[in-house]
């Protein structure tokens, strides 16, 4: 079956029938607890919740909120959803309440998934949610909630896929230059095909383990981990959260062959004091941002770059394990087109560019923003030659065709691998009766890549303290998204008579000693 003819439903029923009795997935609780699952009871699982979920009148097209911690229950749960044909709108676990209500209302999602806790600390923010009309919990009970564990119904037989090809399996919210998130379509054929293109990028195979430590509401663990393993028929070493002491013990106990790492873990593994035994590991690959002189050096492990965001879906640029300078991302993935455009015209060899990624939405690309037609056509260009995707990233394309990351376009701040919206930041700031100009930028910083620095305008004898901002802001956004820094301020600097001159704002900030 050809990649743009699967839904997520037939991947992974091929898996579980070729899977058989064998181990799918090793998870390792945050405390250090280890549970092992095999393919079949994860089959059955996904039978039993499908049939759960149906039964509780979720239809297909129906949007599914899924506010979860690594798990195989998040596993479990995407697959149910995506073979009865709904779709799951996966939100960050550390968003703050006004922000989960704001996707959830956004999508119309009729039901929650969530952590007692998570349901317990957005309560308030869940009234807001008038489509809402189901609750489940996940690891216990909470009032008003159906138990996860109390939904699924056994009954012989696999559930049947409602899904098609051209539906949308997932809605993802991600930061871009505007003050609120935006809703990213994926649908079945686009995950599929990222996922077969990335089984092939990376000779994923049948004895290979991948270590999946990025969270799975990330297109990184959906599509440049996980999918590519159920593809593959490899298994999952899956971890609740990184951990910079622990996990490449973990990886080495646990046999994984594969993994994904995002620049701050990089960066923490690094930090740690070289051990005994760091090369007692059974990695041979290592998939991170560029291909990574430091990690080669000391662990011993080949690391490709690649490059993808979630409306690509999967990694239009990919490198070869040995192949290129250190630093470089890699060359145009199989069954993508990329070009680097310098406003209307293309960039010379070396010269700095936009990056712009040909496809098909739907297939190779995102299908869209969720009711956004106008964010759509910014982000989608229809031209002569085909669809092409603005990424606002600026990179730069040697004489060989190889890709160097240079720096973000839009005014996004890349922060330990999550995207800031600099102007979702101001936006919360601006909702402080106090302020009454904000400017949010991008600060180096040599753990996380950048951290989140904002200058503020306050109203003349306000009083308002930079606390105060801070506690304000926390209140509103997720804790990644705050401010590290604020400063109030008389004026910002400007390139026109209204827009800030963020170039300069950080030349300041950089010259002040900050």
């Amino acid at each position: 079956m050809a990649a743009d003819d699967e839904t997520i439903g037939r991947l992974w029923d091929a898996q579980i029938a070729r899977g058989g009795n064998g181990e799918a997935v090793v998870f390792i609780a945050a405390d250090g607890a280890v549970a092992r699952f095999g393919w079949r009871d994860l089959g059955a699982r996904v039978d039993a919740l499908g049939r759960g979920l149906r039964e509780a009148g979720i239809v297909p097209g129906e949007r599914v909120g899924v506010h979860l911690a690594n798990s195989a229950d998040f596993l479990c749960l995407w697959m149910a959803l995506a073979r009865l044909g709904a779709t799951m709108v996966a939100t960050n676990l550390r968003s703050a309440p006004d922000e989960l209500r704001y996707a959830l209302d956004h999508a119309r999602a009729v039901a929650l998934c969530a952590a007692p806790v998570e349901l317990g600390r957005h309560a308030a923010a869940l009234t807001g949610v008038p489509s809402l009309r189901l609750h489940l919990s996940v690891g216990g009970d909470a009032p008003g909630a159906i138990p996860l564990e109390r939904l699924a119904v056994d009954h012989p037989g696999p559930l049947a896929d409602a899904a098609h090809p051209g539906d949308d399996a997932a809605i993802l919210y991600t930061s871009g230059t505007t003050s609120r998130p935006k809703g990213v379509r994926l649908t079945h054929a686009a995950y599929c095909i990222a996922a077969r293109r990335m089984v092939k990028s990376t000779a994923l195979g049948a004895d290979d383990r991948h270590a999946v430590c990025a969270p799975m509401y990330h297109i990184n663990a959906q599509t440049y981990s996980l999918l590519p393993a159920i593809a593959a028929g490899a298994s999952v070493l899956l971890m609740e959260r990184f951990s910079r002491s622990r996990w490449l013990a973990w990886v080495s106990e646990h046999r994984a062959t594969v993994a994904s790492l995002v620049g701050s873990m990089i960066r923490l593994l690094l930090d740690n004091p070289p051990a005994p035994g760091e090369r007692t590991h059974r990695l041979r690959l290592i998939g991170c941002s560029m291909r990574h002189r430091e990690i080669e050096q000391r662990f011993g492990v080949p690391t490709i770059g690649w490059y993808g965001m979630t409306e690509t879906v999967g990694v239009p640029i990919v490198g070869r394990p040995g192949e290129g300078e250190f630093g470089a991302i890699g060359r145009a993935s199989e069954g993508y087109a990329i070009r680097v455009m310098n406003d209307d015209r293309p960039a010379q060899d070396g010269e700095p560019g936009e990056l712009q990624v040909g496809g098909i939405p739907g297939r190779d690309l995102m299908a869209g923003y969720l009711d956004d037609d106008a964010a759509t056509r910014q982000a989608l260009s229809n031209e002569a030659d085909g669809v092409w995707l603005h990424t606002g990233d600026l990179v730069r394309r040697d004489e060989d065709g190889v890709v160097f990351y240079l720096e973000r376009a839009g005014d996004v701040i890349r922060r330990g691998g999550e995207n800031v919206s600099a102007a979702e930041v101001e936006r919360a700031l601006l909702l402080h009766p106090a302020v009454l100009e904000a400017a949010a930028i991008g600060l180096p910083d040599r753990v996380l890549g950048q951290r989140v620095a904002a200058a503020v305008i306050v109203r003349a004898g306000s009083g308002v303290t930079v606390a105060e901002l801070s506690a304000h802001a926390a209140l509103l956004l997720a804790d990644f998204k705050v401010p590290s820094a604020i400063r109030i301020v008389g004026d910002l600097p400007r390139s026109t008579l209204d827009k800030v001159n963020r170039v300069a704002l950080r030349r300041a900030w950089h010259d002040s000693g900050a």
